[in-house]
């Protein structure tokens, strides 16, 4: 099946309406309805008829009595038939449209198929010929994938594997002879594909380079829009040790690695391991140092914190070594609101009294202890 340009292939709008098309005379067989030329794209589909029925048209369409067939493998109380679709383009609604464009809609397509097509998704008789369509998978759309294929590149097979995912066959092909150019061009900037993997961030992509350069070999001149080579667009070391490693192993008559691909020195394997080592010693060797240098933070903090305690303790035994001097004992308490002379707290300071370098709780605590300062005076002077 294919649209050349009369097959209605196009999808309705929401009022059921099919868009870009126009009133013109068709092919000059009277008034109808045609495409804008230009307006649609090619639109290929293959089918083959199952359950047992070979019979086609001399045309190669679905015979019409098709539907009413007793062939033995086909139910006589339906009028349904299982068809096996094979689309080779990709437009929207593609199968769809291209069975009710020949007169057999799939059954359950609500959207283009036709009153007995859409009786087949809600159980409802048609009203076209009275007959009752039969109600399959649920009333949803009969059409499903029954095989899904892809080709993979792969130089180190050429088998194909398939693998079942719940009635649906997936089959992946692998070979390393597919017929594409590996240095294909793309995007804004005319890049291939070797551009974009030097350019990625991923953690694979100095793997998928490797691949790309040594299995896929391809081309580390090729430049984009702006002249830049791959190696330019390195994104890490690695990226650029990937060329590199490439370099070693592919040669230098590969490619002109250093007027063209403006790659590196060649490295190889071992001395990317000694690199490697190289980097681990020196990790070590950082390592060492912080742990030394913590260490003598540490040391330099606690003879900091020794000293001062020290001086705290020295300045402390002088004041009470003056307190018993002045007459007064030693104190016990940090409080800032107590009585330098008895020792009883006050409930404010402001309250307090202050004398020379002591403060008292009342008067008569300051005359107290200015008649004791004043007695050892006495007894000082009687001593001398």
């Amino acid at each position: 099946i294919s649209n050349d340009g009369t097959v209605p292939f196009i999808r309705p709008d929401k009022n059921g309406d099919p868009k870009d098309v126009v009133a013109v005379d068709s092919c000059g067989s009277g008034s109808g309805t045609s495409f804008v030329p230009g307006s649609l794209r090619e639109a290929i589909t293959s089918y083959n008829v199952i359950d047992g029925v070979d019979d086609h048209d001399d045309d190669g369409t679905i015979p019409t009595a098709l539907l009413n067939s007793n062939d033995a493998t086909t139910d006589t109380t339906t009028t349904t038939t299982r068809v096996e679709l094979t689309p080779h383009t990709g437009r929207g609604h593609q199968l769809r449209l291209h069975m009710s464009s020949i007169g057999h809609p799939i059954v359950g397509d609500d959207m283009h198929g036709n009153d007995y097509a859409r009786g087949g998704a809600d159980g409802k008789e048609a009203e076209d010929d009275g007959r009752s369509p039969t109600v399959v998978n649920g009333g949803r759309l009969c059409l499903h994938a029954a095989k899904l294929s892809m080709d993979v590149w792969c130089a180190s097979s050429n088998d194909d594997e398939e693998e079942d995912y719940g009635g649906t066959t997936a089959t992946t092909t692998t070979s390393s002879s597919i017929d594409y150019d590996i240095d294909t061009i793309g995007g804004p900037n005319n890049e291939t594909p070797l551009h974009v993997a030097s350019s990625s961030a991923h953690p694979n992509a100095p793997s998928l380079l490797a691949a790309l350069l040594l299995q896929g070999h391809a081309n580390p001149c090729a430049v984009d829009s702006r002249g830049r080579p791959p190696y330019f667009l390195a994104s890490s070391d690695k990226i650029r040790e990937a060329f590199r490693l490439a370099r070693g192993t592919l040669g230098e008559s590969h490619c002109a690695w250093d007027d063209g691909a403006k790659v590196g020195p060649a490295l190889s394997e071992a001395d990317v391991q000694s690199k490697k080592a190289k980097a681990l010693e020196k990790k070590r060797r950082q390592r060492a140092r912080q742990k030394e240098k913590k260490a003598a933070e540490k040391a330099e903090a606690e003879e900091e914190r020794k000293r001062i305690q020290k001086e705290e303790e020295r300045a402390k035994a002088e004041v009470d070594a003056k307190r018993v001097r002045d007459g007064l004992k030693p104190k016990t308490s940090k409080a800032t609101n107590a009585c330098d002379y008895c020792g009883k707290v006050v409930k404010r300071r402001s309250q307090m009294f202050e004398r020379l370098e002591y403060v008292y709780c009342s008067t008569e605590c300051v005359r107290r202890h200015q008649r004791e300062l004043m007695a050892q005076a006495a007894m000082a002077r009687l001593g001398g």
